[in-house]
């Protein structure tokens, strides 16, 4: 048997929190992930990510929207940024299963990264395609996908796509990949 020599410590969390009347929909997103052994971190991740919706009408919302990170993994000390923006609903199905969403926004991004030392700020036009498609009662697959190019210097861009696949199990409980 091998005796421990140094004490580590894992934290992981998350939590979403959402108000949504009538016209109006808030959103608060937390995400922490810690593994810390002896006197040094393997990981040590942050994000919150606050939003407020405004719908327009049936097919146009207007978004406002705030963001902290660090991932000292990904070199990021910290990363803020704020902006705004519409989303526009191209399709909605009959029965409003299948829907299709296209946004655009201006937001400033300020970062400060661990390597090389000096921070930076970019205004970055924010623009991402959403579709969610529901072929079952149980079934929901989601995907976002980003393509936030500086504003100036298109050559610097940032594309991510998000994934979502919920499985209904019951009422009250689902499988979320």
């Amino acid at each position: 048997l091998a005796k421990v020599q140094q004490q580590s410590l894992q934290l992981q969390g998350q939590a979403k929190v959402q108000y949504k009347n009538d016209r109006h929909l808030t959103l608060l997103l937390l995400n922490i992930n810690l593994l810390r052994a002896g006197n040094k971190d393997f990981a040590r991740q942050a994000f919150a990510h606050l939003r407020y919706n405004f719908k327009f009408s049936d097919t146009w919302i207007g978004e406002a929207f705030g963001q902290v990170q660090t991932s000292p993994i990904q070199l990021l000390q910290q990363r803020n940024l704020f902006g705004a923006g519409l989303r526009y609903r191209l399709l909605k199905s009959a029965d409003g299963r299948q829907r299709i969403y296209l946004g655009a926004a201006w937001l400033w991004e300020h970062s400060r990264f661990t390597e090389p030392e000096n921070p930076r700020s970019w205004h970055r036009s924010s623009n991402y395609i959403s579709t969610t498609f529901r072929p079952g009662n149980k079934v929901t697959l989601i995907n976002t996908t980003y393509w936030q190019p500086v504003w100036g210097l298109i050559r610097n861009f940032r594309l991510s796509s998000e994934w979502l696949l919920k499985v209904d199990l019951t009422k009250k409980l689902a499988f979320t990949v």
